[in-house]
């Protein structure tokens, strides 16, 4: 018995030996390449499922349509802002200059206060207007 269990111990030896010389003369000369990551799956509200992939590439998509968007925005606010400061100039100008035009056709009916207190004409009748036609007083 003694001689069948060393004979038994011989065989596995050498077979373990053999598969370990097998595996050093065949192993590959390059690293194993990695597997194509397979696609992370979601699954939605409505029961849907969705490749996270595709999932990150819409929001990806939408973000950046959103910040062109914002972009185009505030320069749109920048010139309607650049518009109204304009705007807010030429109403100065166009007031101080109906101002000056209000003054000029007004000069002529308003008299010095000394005139004004000696005439004593009618309310509502323009100084200088009597109604003596013949132009007395």
């Amino acid at each position: 018995m003694a001689r069948a269990i060393a004979a038994l111990t011989g065989v596995v030896l050498l077979s373990i030996t053999g598969v370990l010389l097998h595996l050093w003369l065949n192993r590959p000369t390059e690293r194993p390449r990695r597997a194509a990551p397979r696609p992370l799956m979601s699954t939605e509200r409505d029961g849907s499922l969705y490749d996270m992939g595709f999932k990150y590439d819409q929001l990806e998509r939408r973000l950046m349509d959103s910040e062109r968007r914002a972009e185009r925005l505030a320069a749109d606010v920048a010139k309607l802002q650049q518009v109204q400061t304009e705007m807010s100039q030429r109403l100065a100008e166009q007031d101080s200059e109906l101002r000056l035009y209000r003054e000029g056709l007004m000069a002529p009916f308003q008299l010095a206060p000394e005139e004004n207190s000696t005439n004593s004409a009618a309310p509502g009748v323009a100084p200088g207007i009597t109604d003596n036609p013949s132009g007395g007083g």
